[in-house]
């Protein structure tokens, strides 16, 4: 006779996959909660276009906690990509029973979706400068996605840092049918220098009231 009868006890460990989509803002720190059993600090979870391709970025995840775990990424790392829909996706750690040669640098191994993580806010504008005349309007669009009437532009010399001693910072504020109107430039505002056009969207404690607010280049 065959006799069948529990013989041990398996745990699988892992996140599990997070029905709603987390959502950031570039510029913007950024955390959520994932859901999951046995993840520990250092656990990598990687944002990919798609789980096993090339990583945009790593976000930071801390040990689990009844099943729950926090996923973060910061400003500066959010800052850097465009916005799109990306995928969050976890490697699990090298050890024996992973075949894991190479697995601390492979980002191929993160195949496990746990989360749609959408990124909003400006586009990054692959496009020649523009040069600046005093005396002229100048508008740009305020394009993106999730872009809003909320949104700010500043001119600065590197998005996130102040400007150097005696050069103005120049801002506009984004009408509701998205445009920034920067009015017309004066020889005081304009300077004969390189600025990058800097966006910022108004998000809890961002008030975009300050140069560090202003870390998303839009080119």
């Amino acid at each position: 006779p065959i006799h069948v009868g529990p013989v041990g006890q398996l745990m699988l460990k892992g996140p599990r996959h997070r029905q709603t989509p987390i959502v950031c803002v570039r510029g913007v720190a950024c955390t959520a909660e994932l859901y999951g059993e046995g993840l520990h600090r250092g656990d990598k979870m990687l944002v990919m276009r798609q789980c096993g391709q090339e990583a945009v970025l790593e976000g930071v995840v801390d040990g689990t906690v009844d099943g729950r775990t926090t996923f973060s990424v910061d400003q500066t790392a959010l800052s850097a990509i465009p916005p799109d829909q990306y995928k969050i996706c976890w490697r699990p750690p090298c050890s024996a029973a992973v075949n894991g040669t190479g697995c601390s640098t492979s980002t191929r191994g993160a195949r496990f979706e746990v989360a749609i993580f959408d990124v909003r806010g400006a586009f990054l504008l692959d496009s020649p400068p523009v040069v600046l005349n005093a005396g002229k309007n100048w508008t740009v669009p305020n394009s993106g996605i999730g872009v809003s009437s909320q949104d700010r532009m500043r001119l600065l010399q590197q998005c996130g840092r102040p400007n150097k001693d005696g050069v103005s910072v120049i801002e506009a504020f984004s009408s509701p049918d998205l445009f920034f109107d920067f009015g017309t430039l004066t020889m005081k505002q304009v300077q004969a220098i390189k600025y990058n056009k800097c966006w910022c969207q108004v998000q809890g404690a961002v008030g975009c009231n300050d140069d560090r607010h202003f870390l998303a280049g839009t080119g």
